[in-house]
């Protein structure tokens, strides 16, 4: 279901560059009309959810995004995807794997949502109608969290830009990160208002207030003057959210990422019938051998399989390793090539029987524990230690729990649970910890950067953040104005 006319090129002047929404879509996400709400509105917002499949988003790219360069993954050969990512070499001209960058087709799922929420939609007193507005407010909201996650300073729109009548005057400067925020939290709570769904593969009240445990995170990583403010709230949400969902038992660990639900599942991607079977797919970086075809360009780091970056590993479910596929997220390749045994990454390596598909879950109750332990470590020390502990006990044979716990063993737990599902580069960057890519065969660092010092600053901290990308500068004359984020 396509937000815009089919028989026109919408040039959307979206942060500073031209997004066309033309034919290259499904006709099925065609909308005909100017006023959005002359569809069903569960039509909407399932064309509208549909804008998460593409590879540059939340099928495969923004997740790799969050992973490739950090400590969790180290290269086995190239085939020239990530290249710049991994060995934190980032530039405005660097793309991911879609023919859309990721920065691009954000702006297009925030094009769409615009659409929706300013459409005659918001006149209905419907539950259906309410419904559907909630979620359109829910997808802008997880929209600039990502672009805030990842950018860290854009452009903010909010208009329906629906001709090129309207796009061409628009020029837009990059927002106050303070409005960015605002308007998430505006959406986040609107969403929770309006959405009567309960569904986990769309938008519902429960995941627009996990959202909001996420964003209230990130809000101080640039003010901390919202720290004591934004702990406290996420405090009272996590704690409802934790008496409604449960923690993956160690046995179903690898097989809950393989399947749809799951008592841990507050929102997931669920589009197997759409996602690419090929080696472009989200696990195809990741997933080699004879039978699960894909690129292997990248395989998780040998040190925290040894006890290096993280402890002892060896009793947990989430670094089990194997031989065979199926019986661990970690299959040993033994590799005559280098003459070593190398990590594959099989987190996720088959959905519904079918190889190499999965089902990214965005947002799962550990998640949501993990913030809430870092919330309350330093205030309620206790409860941080029963927050993690909790977890802890379904993912480490014969847990001994442990009467306290600091915050870089809270940091470290984070790590090890949401590994490759696109969280580490901005965890790394939010808690300040050093950067560092690890060479394959020597284990050495071969690449690093410091998020200690602000972005850009005399070249410093750059790499922990991704450039606005060159054609959007060159598009916009305002950006060129303003220059680029972070010293890129």
């Amino acid at each position: 279901m396509k937000l815009f006319n089919k028989n026109i090129v919408v040039a959307i002047l979206l942060s500073a560059s031209f997004i066309s929404c033309n034919l290259d879509v499904e006709p099925q996400q065609n909308i005909e009309t100017i006023d959005a709400a002359d569809l069903p509105p569960q039509d909407l917002i399932n064309g509208l959810f549909d804008r998460f499949q593409r590879t540059a988003y939340y099928g495969a790219d923004f997740i790799r995004m969050g992973d490739i360069g950090t400590d969790l993954i180290s290269q086995y050969n190239s085939s020239g995807r990530f290249d710049d990512q991994y060995k934190l070499q980032k530039n405005p001209t660097t793309r991911n794997t879609d023919s859309y960058r990721t920065y691009d087709y954000i702006y297009i799922t925030i094009a769409d949502a615009n659409r929706v929420i300013n459409s005659s939609l918001s006149s209905n007193s419907d539950t259906e109608s309410s419904n559907a507005l909630g979620q359109a407010h829910f997808v802008r909201a997880i929209c600039y969290l990502d672009l805030l996650r990842a950018y860290g300073i854009v452009p903010l729109i909010t208009e329906d830009v629906y001709s090129l009548d309207v796009a061409k005057d628009m020029a837009p400067g990059k927002a106050d990160r303070k409005d960015l925020f605002s308007l998430v939290f505006s959406d986040l709570d609107k969403a929770e208002k309006l959405i009567t769904g309960s569904s986990k593969t769309l938008p519902s009240k429960n995941a627009a207030l996990a959202l909001k445990v996420r964003a209230l995170l990130f809000e101080i990583e640039l003010d901390v003057s919202k720290e004591a403010t934004n702990f406290s709230e996420i405090d009272k949400i996590a704690t409802d959210l934790e008496s409604q969902y449960s923690i993956v038992e160690k046995d179903l660990f690898l097989d809950y990422f393989q399947k749809s639900g799951g008592d841990a599942t507050i929102l997931e991607l669920e589009f197997e019938t759409d996602e690419s079977q090929g080696s472009d797919n989200f696990a195809g970086l990741y997933l080699w051998n004879s039978v699960y075809a894909g690129y292997g360009d990248f395989v998780a780091n040998p040190k925290i399989l040894d006890g290096t970056l993280f402890g002892d590993v060896s009793k947990d479910i989430r670094w089990k390793s194997s031989e065979n596929i199926g019986e661990a997220a970690i299959i040993n390749e033994d590799n005559t090539k280098l003459n070593m045994i190398v990590p594959r990454i099989f987190k996720f390596y088959t959905y519904k029987n079918t190889k190499s598909l999965t089902a990214p879950k965005l947002l799962r109750i550990e998640e949501i524990i993990l913030t809430h332990a870092e919330a309350v470590v330093k205030t309620n020390p206790a409860k941080a230690a029963q927050l993690i502990n909790d977890l802890r006990a379904k993912r480490i044979e014969n847990y001994i729990p442990f009467t306290t716990v600091t915050l870089q063993d809270v940091w470290n737990e984070r790590a090890k649970e949401l590994a490759y599902e696109g969280h580490r580069l901005w965890d790394l960057r939010r808690t300040k910890q050093m950067i560092n890519v690890y060479n394959l065969t020597t284990g050495k660092i071969e690449s690093s950067e410091d998020p200690t010092i602000d972005g850009g600053k005399d070249g410093a901290g750059q790499q922990a953040w991704f450039p606005i990308p060159e054609r959007e500068m060159n598009a916009n004359p305002t950006l060129q104005s303003e220059g680029n984020n972070w010293g890129y």
